[in-house]
């Protein structure tokens, strides 16, 4: 896989080489329905590896922010959830909504990219959120997707505040302001259990 500039100069590059195996990757613009591109990009990705109707050992997913869950229902529904699914949200330098990702010599600035995998050799791997609970918790009462307007019965933003310290104390005051730089390492969670005596966290809410 390779890239060189979007709407700046660029260049990145990813390889691979494995004989044996059979490998594809395929990009997919959002034009509505992240689920679409997510399917578009999957059996590109598979047409590309020459293994359509097969199982991959393993799946890369990057995708622009706000359509991961419906990303990984589709890749859910497409594998039965047999195969691992790894990857992550496409970012930019100064979270302006900048983000993009590619496949080959397709690029999308709101979409998803997939490879699949299929490896000669035994892949494997291991994966914690890297975020710990903290001593605070409480119970969403209201919530559209992965949008939450209440916890505990109060303003989110005012029980986040008092939770984080006075995180977003300045974006909350009159003139506003971006929460994303000092959200990004407290983020709301739910706990899944424990691993190795550590108590990993789901983040599905932004």
């Amino acid at each position: 896989a390779g890239l060189h500039g979007f709407t700046a100069p660029g260049f990145a590059l990813w390889a691979l080489s494995d004989s044996e195996g059979a490998y594809g990757a395929g990009c997919a613009e959002n034009l509505g329905d992240p689920g679409e591109a997510a399917a578009t990009a999957l059996e590109a990705a598979m047409h590309e590896a020459e293994r359509p109707g097969e199982m991959p050992d393993l799946v890369l997913i990057h995708s622009t922010p706000g359509q991961e869950e419906a990303v990984l229902r589709v890749l859910d529904e497409a594998f039965g959830g047999n195969v691992p699914v790894v990857g992550g949200s496409a970012a930019d330098d100064a979270l302006a909504n900048g983000w993009q990702c590619f496949a080959g010599r397709r690029a999308a600035t709101k979409g998803v990219a997939v490879a699949v995998l299929f490896a000669s050799g035994e892949i494997t791997y291991h994966c914690q959120s890297g975020y710990l609970p903290s001593e605070h918790s409480g119970i969403v009462t209201a919530a559209r997707g992965r949008v939450v307007s209440s916890i505990d019965g109060r303003p989110p933003a005012e029980v986040y505040d008092a939770w984080s310290g006075g995180a977003i104390a300045t974006a909350r005051g009159a003139g506003g302001g971006d929460i994303m730089s000092a959200t990004t390492l407290q983020p709301l969670g739910v706990e899944l259990g424990t691993i190795a005596g550590s108590r990993p966290m789901e983040v599905p809410y932004y």
